[in-house]
């Protein structure tokens, strides 16, 4: 492995640890977290009807859980890319409904680990960047540091298919 594909993957590896990082984070900390607390959380985005909000305080952290270590691991985590980037366009779009709608709500993101949050740019701006990294797992692959790779043949940044390498060379020349 030359050295640039070392720092290709080493960039891959921070986008999954970034992106599939702060959903890992989130999520354990709602799980093992007040319940109730993250419940009046989305009741108060008033996004939901009442009846879905405790389906939502149970399965919603340990879903961004099993997301989260699927794309930090490298178990499938293409797939886990693309289910966190929908988790984070739902927040987006959520967290702009809130400003839009001039309401002063606390985030509930991280369960209070950095205190209260209130919904502002900030964390529309937090979420686009982890939404970013995302993208970029999913464009470029989880890199050579996964445990598994998606089981599908594909090329990272930097790597040539031999055979398209050989049908471009000039004839003449092996």
């Amino acid at each position: 492995m030359s050295k640039s594909d070392v720092g290709i993957s080493l960039g891959l590896l921070v986008l999954r640890l970034v992106g599939g990082g702060a959903l890992l984070l989130a999520g354990w900390l709602k799980v093992t977290g007040n319940p109730l607390a993250f419940a009046l959380s989305i009741e108060s985005f008033k996004l939901v009807p009442s009846v879905f909000v405790p389906a939502l305080t149970y399965y919603l952290p340990w879903f961004e859980v099993i997301v989260g270590l699927a794309i930090v691991f490298g178990i499938w985590a293409r797939p886990g890319a693309i289910l966190a980037g929908l988790l984070y366009i739902g927040f987006i779009l959520g967290l702009g409904s809130v400003l839009v709608r001039g309401m002063e709500v606390d985030c509930g993101c991280f369960a209070g680990l950095f205190g209260t949050e209130s919904v502002g740019w900030q964390t529309i701006g937090r979420n686009v960047v982890l939404l970013a990294c995302c993208a970029g797992t999913v464009f470029f692959g989880e890199g050579r540091f996964a445990l598994l790779r998606d089981g599908v043949e594909k090329k990272t940044i930097g790597e040539v298919d031999p055979a398209v390498e050989r049908e471009t060379s000039p004839v003449g020349e092996t």
